[in-house]
């Protein structure tokens, strides 16, 4: 068994997840795993992209796509300006510090929550906005709990029932003028404007990446296959592992 990696670690999307605020158990995680690949018997390739020339000097039997996926931005228009990104962008420490920002929430689980947390912590005034009646309503219950009182401590404000269908940037610069969210009642279809924001940060499902040229898998596994959370994901390792 040779797993052939691209990054200089092991761990993906998850290691950029280990470094939000109150979310350092993905780290253990990542060193649980490695170490049972370790144990197993796994050849590790760190560094390097698969590709045909690789697959026909390892002549696998079996090839098993776990690729991910990168971060998505949703149906949002005007979600490609330069004042909006992703939550990736905000752990890799390229999002905005400081000023009001918006989190829209397309998600309802941990990413949103522990992004938010993030940009709370970056100086910004961030308010959550999300179409379900509940902030983080996904989230597994103790989770809720947590993040709902780390949100109630930190004057991060909420904003259910409101679908964001729109970006706009206010003046002739969008680096400069505060932008405008276009809001719309999950409700009622009211749609309202919320200007003011210096940022906004959408947390979207990600979009799988597609297998490398030349590359034709067997299987396909994780984000690679529809983005969902690291449990799934770990879950259909586990059930491919057993049938090849």
């Amino acid at each position: 068994m040779t797993l052939v990696e691209a990054g200089d670690a092991l761990g993906g999307r998850l290691r950029l997840a280990a470094t939000a605020p109150t979310r350092g158990e993905w780290a253990r995680l990542i060193a649980h795993k490695a170490a049972m690949l370790a144990e197993a018997g796994v050849a590790v390739q760190l560094g390097r992209v698969a590709d045909a020339a690789l697959l026909a000097l390892l002549a696998p039997d079996d090839v098993v796509l776990a690729t991910g996926a990168a971060a998505g931005r949703g149906d949002i228009a005007g979600a490609d300006q330069p004042w909006v990104f992703t939550p990736d962008q905000v752990m890799r420490g390229e999002g905005p510090r400081g000023g009001r920002a918006a989190l829209i929430d397309l998600e309802d689980r941990m990413t949103a929550a522990a992004t938010a947390l993030a940009l709370q912590e970056a100086g910004c005034a961030v308010t959550i906005v999300t179409r379900s009646p509940l902030v983080g309503q996904r989230l597994e219950i103790q989770n809720f709990i947590f993040m709902m009182r780390e949100f109630f401590r930190r004057g991060i404000e909420q904003l259910p029932h409101h679908a964001c269908i729109a970006l706009e940037a206010r003046g002739a610069s969008a680096l400069e003028a505060p932008g405008t969210l276009v809001l719309r009642n999950a409700y009622t279809g009211a749609v309202r404007r919320e200007a003011g924001f210096d940022a906004a940060v959408i947390a979207a499902p990600g979009v799988a990446r597609p297998a490398p040229a030349g590359i034709v898998p067997t299987h396909v596994v994780g984000d690679a296959f529809t983005p969902h959370d690291v449990e799934a994901a770990i879950l259909e390792g586990h059930r491919v592992g057993l049938l090849i």
